[in-house]
């Protein structure tokens, strides 16, 4: 199936969102000295399971809309410019193949089911998430859907990169398997929860954008055998 390809709109202004926040967390800490922005908008588990518990739906609400601003959150530059070189080589093939719109939906979709994933097995700590890392895993899983599903030439760059996707869920699974889902501060549950839902929501997409495709492809009519 051959798609429009569109233009790059969302994916640079992701990148220019995480670093404005950025910017402004650093001052924030640097004035105060106290990472405000990390405890105000990172997720933590335990505060969702408190607000839960208490029946409490604006800070239910509050706890929820976490699991979206934290996705925006960095420790720092390294943190940063790795989650951003990760997110420009595997989004530009995903924003162009499946439009921008459908892209940032993407990958408001991953960053949720990132953090979801990291509450389901953390769900009383109190230790605050923070980073793109689930969202840009959603967007590696939408890569996949998109080299083998949706019918594009498979290149060498494309084959290449999904090569790598695989070696990196290998990995998330094994970190999962040897370390209870956390090494070095890094959260695999919030990575392969997001990975988990940018592929089935770009799937869903997919069989969408592949059935209306057939739809507006012109019938041909059955050909006509010449009576003898």
């Amino acid at each position: 199936m051959n798609t429009r390809r569109s233009d790059l709109f969302v994916l640079p202004g992701l990148v220019l969102a995480n670093l404005a926040v950025l910017f402004l967390s650093i001052i924030q800490e640097i004035s105060t000295r106290i990472p405000w922005m990390t405890i105000k908008w990172g997720l933590i588990p335990r505060r969702l399971t408190e607000a839960i518990m208490s029946g409490s739906l604006p800070d239910i609400g509050y706890n929820l809309l976490t699991m979206l601003t934290s996705t925006f959150l960095h420790a720092g530059f390294d943190h940063y410019f790795n989650n951003m070189a990760l997110l420009l080589v595997m989004g530009i093939l995903v924003e162009r193949e499946l439009g921008s719109a459908r892209f940032l939906a993407i990958y408001l979709v991953s960053g949720f089911a990132s953090s979801f994933g990291h509450y389901l097995f953390h769900a009383f700590d109190y230790t605050p998430l923070v980073g793109a890392s689930g969202a840009i895993s959603g967007v590696m899983g939408a890569f996949l859907v998109v080299t083998f599903c949706l019918g594009q030439r498979l290149t060498m760059p494309r084959m290449l990169g999904a090569l790598f996707v695989i070696y990196w869920v290998s990995d998330q699974l094994i970190s999962i398997y040897l370390d209870s889902g956390t090494r070095d501060g890094i959260a695999y549950f919030a990575h392969f929860g997001g990975f988990i839902g940018g592929l089935l929501f770009t799937a869903l997409l997919a069989k969408f954008l592949r059935k209306r495709f057939e739809e507006k492809q012109p019938r041909t009519p059955p050909s006509s055998t010449p009576d003898d």
